[in-house]
C-alpha cells in the first residue's frame, strides 16, 4: 500500500484513501500520548549574557546592539521530569549542566510586536539587518537560535572566512585565520590523551548521561514538530485534538481532504461507480482498473 507515489491505479487510491481516511480515528490518541510525552520529558531553557556592542552600518554609520553572546549565566530544567533526573544525575557524575549544550531553539525567537511583520504597517521591509541585530527581533539566543555559516566575509588579511560557522569555538576563528591544527596541536594532543586515559570510564559514563539528555531533547523537538506541523498540516480542523491550520501558515492544498478531493476528481465523476475515463486519458501515470487486475492487490 506504501510503495507508490506519483503513480498508481483506481484499486491503489481507493484502498490507500479508505486507510487514510479511517486513519484519522487515532489521531486524537495519537496527540494525548505526545502531550504526556513531552510532559515526562521535560524542557531545558538557558539563559545567556547580552552585551551592548556598536556594529557599522552599510552606509559608515554606528550603531548600538543589544548582543546576546554565547556565556551561559542560566540553566532551567522542568522538576521532576525526566530531563530534571538525567541532569542530578550528570552533576552527580562531576559534570556541568551548563556544559552540556547550548539547547538552541530558533522556534522560541519571537518579534518585538505581536503582528506578522508582513501585517505590520510599521515594519520596514528594507531594514539593515546582519548576525548580530535584526531590527524588531527580540534577540535572547545567541545567533537568534541557529548555528549558521559565514557568507563571502574577507578576513583579517583578505582571508576569506567562507563556509565558517558562527559558532564561537570553531578552531579557525579563534585563531583567525584557516590553519592546520594537526600538526600545531601534535604535542599537545598526546598529553591530553594521556591525561584522559586512565579517567576513561568515568568520562564514558559521564559522556553516556551527557547523549541520552541531548537524546531526549531531539525527541522533543521532533514530538512538537509532529503534533504541532506534520498533523496540524494533515488532519487539523477534521479532529477534535487538533484546530484548523491557519492558511498563512500551512497550505491547505496539502491537507489529507484536500489531497483526498483532488485525487477524487480525477478518477471519478462525483461517484465511486463513475469512473472518470475521459479525464484519466489525460494523465500518464495515473490508471483506471483494468479487467484482470486484482482488487485486493495495490
Amino acid at each position: 500500500m506504501h510503495g507508490f507515489l506519483g503513480a498508481f491505479r483506481q484499486t491503489q487510491w481507493l484502498n490507500f484513501r479508505r486507510y487514510i481516511l479511517n486513519e484519522r480515528r487515532a489521531v486524537d490518541a495519537r496527540v494525548a500520548v505526545i502531550d504526556a510525552e513531552l510532559g515526562r520529558i521535560g524542557e531545558i531553557k538557558i539563559s545567556y549574557l547580552q552585551r551592548e556592542r556598536t556594529i557599522a552600518r552599510d552606509d559608515g554609520s554606528t550603531q548600538s546592539v543589544s548582543v546576546t553572546t554565547e556565556r551561559r549565566r542560566g540553566f532551567h530544567v522542568t522538576d521532576g521530569s525526566s530531563l530534571h533526573k538525567l541532569c542530578q544525575a550528570f552533576i552527580a557524575q562531576g559534570g556541568s549542566p551548563l556544559d552540556i549544550s547550548m539547547f538552541l531553539q530558533p522556534d522560541a525567537v519571537e518579534f518585538a510586536n505581536d503582528v506578522d511583520p508582513d501585517q505590520d504597517p510599521d515594519d520596514d521591509p528594507g531594514a539593515v539587518f546582519n548576525q548580530e541585530e535584526v531590527s524588531g527581533v527580540v534577540n535572547a539566543q545567541p545567533h537568534f537560535g541557529v548555528i549558521g555559516h559565514i557568507g563571502d566575509s574577507p578576513g583579517i588579511g583578505g582571508g576569506d572566512k567562507s563556509g565558517w560557522p558562527t559558532w564561537g569555538r570553531f578552531s579557525w576563528a579563534r585563531i583567525g585565520r584557516n590553519a592546520d591544527t594537526a600538526e600545531a596541536s601534535r604535542d599537545h594532543a598526546i598529553k591530553m590523551d594521556w591525561a584522559r586515559r586512565w579517567a576513561s570510564q568515568s568520562l564514558d559514563a559521564l559522556n553516556h548521561i551527557e547523549w541520552k539528555i541531548i537524546k531526549l531533547m531531539d525527541l522533543r523537538e521532533q514530538l512538537i514538530k509532529e503534533r504541532d506541523n506534520l498533523l496540524r498540516q494533515s488532519v487539523g480542523g477534521s479532529v477534535d485534538s487538533l484546530p484548523l491550520p491557519d492558511e498563512t501558515r500551512y497550505h491547505s492544498s496539502l491537507h489529507v481532504t484536500a489531497i483526498v478531493q483532488f485525487f477524487d476528481s480525477i478518477f471519478y465523476n462525483g461517484s465511486f461507480d463513475s469512473p472518470n475515463f475521459d479525464n484519466l486519458s489525460q494523465f500518464d501515470t495515473l490508471w483506471r482498473d483494468r479487467p484482470e487486475d486484482d482488487p485486493y492487490h495495490t
